[in-house]
């Protein structure tokens, strides 16, 4: 960026405070958003992970996943797996099946025994305030009983607040920022404004 006046650029700077989730448990499920949210969302992305912990290797593993039924899916959009896959939804089920993924037990491998699906859920209706989307998991190695995740859910606590526009007309361009000294104090609309200047006091 080249401004039209020289700037100090030592106090350019930002930050972001982003929860970071690690799941303990090897099998497991985390979205994108996750927890309470302000706004609508019309998609969901969804990230599923599993661990073979079970003493020898797992022929097939099998994911299903039954999607909230009070928001339907209009689409469903597979984004990245770590193994070949077949997919196939029906009614709000999704359910992933990889033949001859052989992940080894937990006790003889560190990673090699690990998998991931990540995809997308479009929603057709819109989220409410106090509506919630929760859903899991359930990962079948072989045919073991099913390992089931914990629940991925959004909440949906108030609506986003709406920042009025600045009309151009109306701006004012106030530089350099911080100063010292002197300061100008550029109008860029077309007709006049007034402009009041206070100290730290107030006066």
């Amino acid at each position: 960026i080249k401004p039209d006046f020289t700037e100090e650029v030592s106090d350019n700077v930002d930050s972001i405070v982003q929860k970071i989730v690690y799941s303990y448990d090897p099998n497991s499920k985390n979205c994108i958003p996750q927890g309470e949210i302000s706004g609508d969302v019309r998609v969901i992305r969804y990230f599923i992970e599993f661990q073979n912990e079970g003493n020898s290797e797992a022929r097939r593993v099998t994911v299903v996943d039954t999607l909230n039924t009070d928001f339907p899916v209009y689409e469903f959009q597979m984004v990245a797996a770590s193994h070949p896959y077949t997919v196939s939804l029906r009614n709000n089920v999704i359910t992933w099946v990889f033949d001859n993924i052989n992940p080894p037990p937990k006790a003889l491998s560190g990673k090699d025994n690990q998998g991931f699906i990540i995809f997308d859920a479009h929603l057709n209706s819109s989220i409410s305030v106090g509506d919630s989307v929760t859903n899991k998991a359930f990962i079948f190695f072989d045919y073991n009983e099913p390992i089931v995740t914990n629940n991925a859910s959004i909440i949906r606590i108030e609506d986003a607040p709406v920042i009025p526009e600045v009309p151009d007309k109306m701006s004012l361009k106030v530089y350099p920022n911080p100063s010292n000294s002197t300061i100008t104090i550029e109008n860029q609309s077309v007709s006049a404004q007034n402009v009041e200047v206070f100290n730290m006091i107030g006066q």
